[in-house]
């Protein structure tokens, strides 16, 4: 997978995790329009931080980093007293 295409496919699903808010100043947007409005907005993204934490029987994991184009990313995941960090550079779309 590119990291272009890992940045689309974690700008939509943060787009689709915003789809529940009730609040809707105008008409609801179709999931085209969203797709479209991503795709635009990527191509003025020159990097974006992402992070978050889930909960489970075994523990919480905590997932931080950073996209850059061209072609960086950085990852860092915590669970417990353990750290994994995925490191990225110079990879190409």
């Amino acid at each position: 997978m590119t990291p272009r295409r890992a940045a689309l496919g974690l700008t939509l699903a943060l787009l689709l995790a915003g789809c529940g808010s009730s609040h809707h100043p105008t008409s609801p947007a179709t999931a085209a329009q969203l797709l479209a409005r991503s795709q635009a907005a990527l191509g003025r993204v020159h990097s974006f931080h992402f992070g978050g934490t889930e909960a489970s029987a075994t523990g919480a994991i905590t997932v931080s980093g950073t996209f850059r184009l061209p072609g960086g990313l950085s990852v860092t995941l915590y669970q417990g007293d353990q750290v994994a960090q995925f490191v990225v550079v110079g990879g190409r779309g």
